[in-house]
């Protein structure tokens, strides 16, 4: 059985960090919204602040791609999809994967259909900081490593210097509108709002108000709101 998860507050969180690691330079978020609305992961990322460039910001596509943006000392944050393959018959999770572009990878590697390739030099890299925002991604199967650590692995393993924060339970995300008045408003037309918002929630698939895009969903919750009351 294959579990599928969302995306992505902390449940759990596990840490790997091995030797010192070299002082930060740029940002690589790499997110994958497996057709589904990514304005809550792109509006986080930059609300904990991007500067682009040179820091990378990759919507979807392709993930060697943008793995191969990645220097040293560097940080590295992957969004996407968790899988867990449970046992049948014990019902434990046996196997821990991720999905990009439609396909789900079981590690990091290149020769192996399963695997997600990386680029060329992708192993010498030293110093890198990695938050792996999928379900499961620090989860330790039994006899295997976790995806998070098939991650440093690829990058050339534990004496490289990198460190690594994933997730060993399932993630959810949340998006929330705050209504702010523009004038005294009276407690029927705030609920009106609250419950146009409630029940028409296309604003979600905009990009985030902090994106610079003009049509975001500051402006399409405006709307919404000016249509109800």
């Amino acid at each position: 059985m294959i579990r599928r998860c969302v995306l992505v507050a902390i449940c759990s969180v596990a840490l790997t960090g091995f030797g010192s690691s070299l002082s930060h330079g740029k940002k690589v978020v790499l997110v994958d919204n497996a057709g589904e609305p990514n304005s809550t992961q792109e509006g986080y990322e930059r609300a904990r602040g991007l500067n682009i460039p040179p820091d990378v910001l990759q919507l979807d596509g392709n993930m060697t791609a943008g793995l191969a943006n990645v220097q040293n000392g560097d940080e590295l944050i992957i969004i996407c999809h968790g899988h867990a393959h449970e046992d049948d018959v014990t019902h434990q999770i046996d196997d821990t994967g991720f999905q990009w572009g439609g396909q789900t990878y079981w590690g990091f590697g290149n020769g192996n259909p399963d695997l997600m390739p990386v680029p060329q030099g992708f192993g010498n890299l030293r110093g890198v900081k990695i938050r792996f925002g999928a379900c499961w991604s620090a989860r330790v199967p039994p006899g295997d490593a976790s995806m998070l650590q098939d991650l440093i692995d690829a990058m050339g393993g534990p004496l490289h210097g990198h460190n690594g924060l994933g997730y060993v339970g399932v993630l959810r995300d949340t998006t929330k509108c705050v209504l702010s008045p523009r004038a005294p408003a009276d407690s029927t037309k705030a609920k009106e709002a609250k419950r146009a918002l409630d029940n028409d929630q296309s604003w979600l698939n905009a990009r985030p108000a902090n994106s610079g895009a003009i049509d975001n969903q500051q402006t399409a919750a405006q709307a919404i709101v000016d249509q109800a009351v």
